[in-house]
């Protein structure tokens, strides 16, 4: 997604200096054409707006009709806001290397970008539970704060490490964590570790459920519904 095309051009990335003032690119790569940066700059931005626009009409839908607000609705807005807050940082472009907007970028890109990944798991989990053990969904909804302090404080955890290190710069498309030995360590601990955990996670939901398919042909008719929502949500994942 987004994360891609905006690290795409920081993979492999040295202490290559750059001549000219203006980084609107942050072409520096030694892999990466000045042109072929500005082209994934370009890139990541439409596909930004794009999403942007498309959570923000999710969540608009949320806020105007009441009978959404329910708890599994209201998890599909907090994931929405996150993604449209990720989406909103990288329509910056590519701020100068050093500046306060290239600082904010990465900061607030990492802290969405992570806050997504982890609501997705969180949905997995409450649909999976809905057919697996529906009488489980109750006492989730009563733990909703432990949600939102797993997503929440995890990701701010998370895009601390990078600031306090000072490992936050231009990074290709995009202001992320810089390509040094100690940032691309932090990437993978900050983010891609955390991805791969939720991928796994979600990999095993899905089956799960589709065993419990498999296995109880007599679900009833709420239960069948809740078993074709998790079966369709990889596809949601990949949207």
């Amino acid at each position: 997604g987004r994360r891609g095309v905006m690290s795409a051009a920081a993979l492999d990335y040295g202490d290559y200096e750059y001549g000219g003032a203006n980084s609107t690119a942050h072409a520096y790569a030694h892999l990466l054409s000045e042109g072929e940066v500005r082209a994934l700059a370009r890139a990541s931005v439409a596909v930004s707006a794009v999403s942007f626009a498309t959570c923000g009409a999710l969540v608009a839908c949320y806020a105007v009709l009441p009978e959404l607000r329910q708890f599994a609705f209201t998890l599909v807005a907090l994931l929405c806001v996150c993604d449209g807050c990720a989406a909103a940082t990288n329509l910056l472009g590519a701020p100068a290397d050093g500046s306060a907007l290239c600082e904010m970028q990465a900061v607030l890109g990492s802290f969405f970008s992570l806050a997504a990944v982890l609501w997705t798991a969180v949905i997995a989990s409450v649909l999976k539970q809905g057919v697996v053990s529906p009488q489980a969904l109750g006492n989730m909804r009563k733990r909703a704060y432990a949600y939102h302090l797993f997503c929440w404080g995890t990701a701010a955890a998370a895009a601390c490490l990078p600031a306090l290190t000072a490992s936050y710069g231009a990074a290709g498309a995009v202001c992320w964590i810089v390509g040094s030995a100690l940032g691309q360590a932090l990437r993978f601990v900050t983010f891609y570790f955390p991805l791969y955990l939720v991928i796994a996670y979600n990999a095993w939901a899905y089956w799960s459920v589709v065993q419990v398919v498999r296995s109880a042909r007599g679900l009833a008719d709420e239960e069948r519904r809740r078993a074709a929502a998790l079966l369709s949500y990889s596809a949601i994942l990949l949207v």
